[in-house]
């Protein structure tokens, strides 16, 4: 009984930081999913003539994810860009995803710096 109860311990404790480490791959995963989705509401709530920037500004963080995260994270990313692109969204809300999309825009430009690439 002994012998069950510390192999179920040793079983916990080794299978918790695992479960952690999944949670935040998880998060980080809908991090850009989300990222990319309201790079895409961007897209579509900046005016016409403004739109090759965001897609020029879009492509650069798709090239980003790729280099760092991988085609998987990329391929998310990418796709929910497109998902908002299609999105019915509402114009009230414009200002705020175009806010949204330039704060995570400088806020990965931080960390890029920061990290000295």
């Amino acid at each position: 009984m002994i012998k069950k109860s510390i192999f179920i311990l040793a079983i916990c404790c080794v299978a918790t930081p695992a479960i952690a480490q999944d949670e935040d791959e998880a998060a980080f995963d809908d991090a850009l999913r989300n990222f990319g989705l309201t790079a895409g509401m961007a897209w579509q709530c900046s005016p016409e003539d403004m739109r090759e920037s965001v897609d020029a500004r879009t492509l650069e963080a798709y090239s980003g994810i790729l280099r760092l995260f991988g085609s998987d994270r990329a391929f998310g990313f990418a796709a929910s860009y497109g998902v908002g692109i299609a999105a019915d969204i509402q114009n009230e809300d414009c200002a705020a995803r175009i806010a949204a999309f330039d704060d995570g825009l400088a806020s990965a430009d931080n960390l890029e710096q920061g990290s000295g690439q």
